[in-house]
Formats: structure tokens, sequence, C-alpha cells
């Protein structure tokens, strides 16, 4: 069954004329609905939104002195490398004039850089959606005062059921996926608290199921003023299809000690953020199984990606190699 779609959902989001707000910027795991409410913002005619260009994990830390023309230029060709950066496609002299006017910070250069692609595209807002940008919540909300994160939640079931059938999971998949969507949403929870006003969590049922008060809610923590009437404008997008078909996926496609080893894992999360346990009733030879081999090997699995994960960012965490060109 499919959500009720059409010109007034997206009217939610349409806003009568420029916004003066500060950036935007989505949080949140793949496929967690993050990208789905991108493409919401994406329809906002004076919103630019870019996509996984990953600026916090991969650049912020690294680009080294931008204070001078030779550090900036370093800096441009090593981002430009990245496929998912060059949507910005600076103008460079320009943008050595811009920071010349004020602090040489990395922040300030992804704003430029954002401003400049905004610009082209006759908009009056900037934001990025990248994954994991909510272990980042502070360093982005201090170096932007204006800025407010939408962070987006999804039944970690559901979640893992999605990832198994798009990206395929090998053996340790199960415990690696489950601790990654557990540490998101207890971010969700620390963040939320500790930025109240600038940091709102979403879940992703609520946008498919109830998506026009859910995006009222979201167009006026953004400050996007909604638009009475209908939304189709010349030249503009359809409204897109929120459907409820992937809601409660799991039931049917992931196995039952799958299920529970999720739960089992993240029912804290879970009891927070509404989302409720099923029926777990097994064989004893099921039971078995499930505690001797299930459990031990993907607590494992779980246990020992939080510290791979640290250890990657100590190093200086950058972009896949598939994703780099020359330039």
């Amino acid at each position: 069954m499919e959500a009720e779609t059409g010109p007034s959902i997206l009217a939610a989001m349409s806003s009568g004329g420029p916004s003066s707000g500060g950036p935007i910027f989505l949080a949140g795991v793949d496929r967690s609905g993050i990208g789905l409410l991108c493409e919401v913002l994406e329809s906002h005619r004076h919103v630019s939104m870019t996509r996984r260009t990953d600026f916090w994990s991969n650049y912020a830390r690294r680009l080294g002195d931008l204070a001078d023309r030779a550090g900036l230029d370093r800096a441009l060709v090593t981002m430009m490398r990245d496929s998912r950066m060059r949507v910005l496609e600076p103008d460079v002299d320009r943008l050595h004039l811009d920071m010349a006017a004020g602090p040489a910070t990395p922040a300030r250069l992804f704003e430029l850089l954002q401003v400049q692609l905004m610009e082209r595209r006759g908009c009056s807002r900037w934001g990025d959606k990248s994954l994991g940008a909510e272990r980042h919540a502070e360093l982005i909300l201090s170096s932007y005062p204006a800025a407010r994160i939408v962070h987006v939640l999804r039944d970690p079931r559901d979640r893992y059921a999605s990832h198994k059938l798009h990206r395929g999971l090998g053996g340790g998949g199960l415990g690696s996926a489950t601790a990654l969507g557990r540490w998101s949403a207890r971010l969700a929870s620390i963040n939320e608290q500790r930025f109240d006003g600038r940091y709102l969590v979403v879940r992703y049922e609520d946008l498919v199921t109830d998506p026009e008060p859910t995006l009222l809610r979201i167009s006026k923590f953004l400050d996007l003023d909604p638009r009475d009437g209908e939304h189709a404008l010349p030249g503009e997008a359809e409204p897109l299809p929120l459907t409820t078909a992937s809601v409660g996926r799991f039931h049917d496609d992931i196995s039952r000690p799958e299920r529970r080893f999720i739960e089992l894992l993240t029912r804290n999360g879970m009891a927070r953020w509404g989302y409720e346990g099923t029926d777990h009733a097994m064989s004893r030879a099921a039971a078995f199984r499930f505690w001797c081999r299930v459990v031990p090997r993907q607590t494992i699995y779980a246990t020992l990606w939080r510290p791979r994960m640290a250890l990657r960012e100590s190093r200086g965490r950058g972009p896949s190699r598939h994703r780099l060109t020359e330039v």
C-alpha cells in the first residue's frame, strides 16, 4: 500500500519566496531514508542540496593551511579529485578573493564552494547530505551558527533488510550493520538534547506513512515557509512517490535469528524511538544455534566495529579509491 501522494504533500516543503535561513545538513546512516528526505529538499525551488560529499569525514581536518594561495590550491586539487566533490566546480579566482576576505578555515571554504553552486542553480539556501554527519554535529553547528541538522532514523530491522538486499553483506554484516545503526540512534538522542532547537530527529516511517504533518514539522524547523495551493509549477518535477511498501519488510526479508539479534542489541534504542519488538518463539534446537552460534559471532563483529572506525578516523579518512579521478 502506498501513502497518499500528490501536490499537497510537497506543498509543505515549497516556499513562497527565497529562504534566508542557514545551511541544512542531513544526518543518518545508509538505507535509513536520508536519501529520500534529500530528494524532498531538492524539489524545493530555493534549496540547493549536494549528496555524499563527506566533507566533514574526509577533508575538514586534513586540508592543511588555507591562508595562502598555494595551500588553498592544494586543497582544491585534493578535493576535486573526488568525483562527488567535483559537482561544486569552483570559480577558483573568485574563491581566492572570498577566502582572503575572511577566516581561512575548512568550514568557510566549504561554505564558499556551496554558495557558488547555490547561486549557479538560482537558489538562496544550501545544504548537504552526507552519511554519518551526526558524529560531526558539534563541528558543523559551531562552524555555522544558523545551521540546522535533520537526522533520519529507520527501524533497524528494516534498515538491515534493505542493506542486505541492495548492498550485500558478508558473514559479519549483521553485527556490523546493527552496531552502526545503534550508534546512529544513540547519537540522535544525544544530539537532539544537546543541540535543542538546532537538531531534529525524524523517523523514516513517519515520513512515508504520515508525510504531510511530518514535512510541515521539518519545514518549520528549517524555516522553509509553506505555500498555500498546489505544488505543481512550470518546469518543476512531479511530486515524489512516498511509498510505505518498505515499512515492516523485515518480516519477510530477514530470518528470525537475524531479527532477534538486532532486537537484542538495539532494544533500548528501539523503545526510545517507538519501534516494537516481535515474537521470538523458537524450537530448542533453533534457540541453541542462536545463542551458541549467531550471538557470539555477531557480537564480536558488533564490538569490533567501533574501534575499527576509530582507527580509520585517526589515520585520516579519505574517499574510496574508485571515487578518485585525475584533474
